[in-house]
């Protein structure tokens, strides 16, 4: 099995939606969504049903009577769009906590993160909510750096999770045994999943963690989880028309000699939160996955001043590149160059979607079956 961990944006949506529409999402493969926001429903009346719509004063002095978002977290509309997204299979969900420290990010646009990172409470009865969605798997995460949930504390919400149905799936996200291989041997059985996250850090990079993952003879079934797309990597730091030798995408093939059963990534993003404005100024920056090398080809616009005008600048090369779309089948390359032709360049997100897109298809195309 291959995981695709991404953050519940609307970029990473467009692209699922893209790759299900085109068939390139195989059945061995398996979404992780990472919820760092909540999409809220509106208010509507109690007896009628109906959207409540409050007047509001808009430019000109005209009145406009607006819906309102509900605040009431009951209402939020999150996880059941996630449900309809992947309908016919299992999705891993995990409501996002993690040392902020360690993330550039505008607390006012992660407020949820920020939220549930600080209250285990609150981040308890987010878990207990996923489970009124049949085909979405709670992720018990478990973080270096963060108010850490103790062993007892999972105990915990894995007997609450049973009672409410003892035949329910769930997983645990860690990226360390110390402390918590005793309660991971006990609460995981064979229908069950442990994530290990190995961050931005090699699988090879921790032998001895994988050989203590491997004593411990799990009957759940191991997932290695990678983000080899380093989060701080600008793109200055990349070469303009050669491979990104510095992303370490090697976790594909090794991930069974180190014990896993499975292994997955970010599909070519990084793992970063929204930071906060519209970026008029930086590089463009295109990444091009190609399966078959299991690398990515880099194409800049060094001219910072353009900001997203710039990938207007590096398409041509882009597009004139014999090795990138050989068969004319890739779905990011040829919505690109329809734009191009239309004289569109793409925004930031857009180009999020296109790399994501490019990468599960590529692996879909060119990878063997994850067993």
């Amino acid at each position: 099995m291959y995981v695709i961990a991404m953050k519940n944006r609307q970029c990473e949506r467009l692209a699922m939606t893209k790759l299900i529409a085109n068939g390139y999402l195989r059945d061995d493969m398996m979404p992780l969504v990472e919820v760092i926001r909540e999409e809220l429903d509106y208010m509507r009346d109690p007896n009628t049903g109906e959207y409540l719509r409050y007047p509001k004063k808009i430019k000109g002095g005209k009145i406009r009577h607006e819906k309102v978002k509900d605040p009431d977290v009951h209402n939020a509309r999150t996880l059941q769009m996630i449900s309809e997204l992947f309908p016919d299979r299992q999705v891993f969900v995990d409501y996002f906590r993690c040392d902020l420290s360690k993330y550039e990010h505008d607390a006012e646009e992660v407020g949820l993160v920020v939220e549930l990172t600080l209250s285990l409470e609150r981040y308890k009865k987010k878990l207990l909510g996923i489970l009124e969605y049949s085909n979405l798997i709670p992720v018990i995460t478990i973080k270096h750096g963060i108010d850490m949930l103790s062993p007892s504390d999972i105990r915990e919400i894995v007997d609450q999770i049973r009672l409410i149905n003892s035949n329910r799936s769930i997983a645990i996200r860690i990226d360390g045994l110390d402390g918590y291989a005793d309660v991971i041997k006990e609460v995981l059985t064979a229908k069950d999943f442990l994530i290990y996250d190995f961050n931005e850090t090699p699988i090879r990079s921790k032998p001895d963690e994988c050989m203590k993952l491997k004593k411990m003879q799990l009957d759940a079934h191991k997932i290695a989880l990678c983000s080899p797309r380093p989060r701080d990597a600008a793109g200055k730091d990349f070469p303009n028309g050669a491979y990104a030798k510095f992303i370490n995408n090697s976790h594909l093939d090794c991930y069974k000699s180190y014990g896993f059963d499975s292994v997955g990534d970010y599909g070519g993003l990084r793992d970063k939160l929204p930071s906060g404005g519209v970026a008029t100024n930086g590089r463009a920056l295109i990444l091009m996955y190609i399966a078959q090398l299991n690398t990515f080809k880099s194409f800049v616009c060094d001219d910072v001043k353009k900001g997203s005008k710039g990938f207007r600048v590096v398409l041509p090369k882009v597009i004139a590149d014999p090795e990138l779309n050989p068969d004319g089948t890739c779905l990011a390359l040829n919505a690109a160059t329809k734009s191009f032709h239309a004289g569109k360049e793409g925004t930031y997100a857009l180009w999020i979607e296109y790399t994501l897109t490019r990468y599960i298809q590529q692996i879909a195309t060119w990878r063997p079956l994850f067993a």
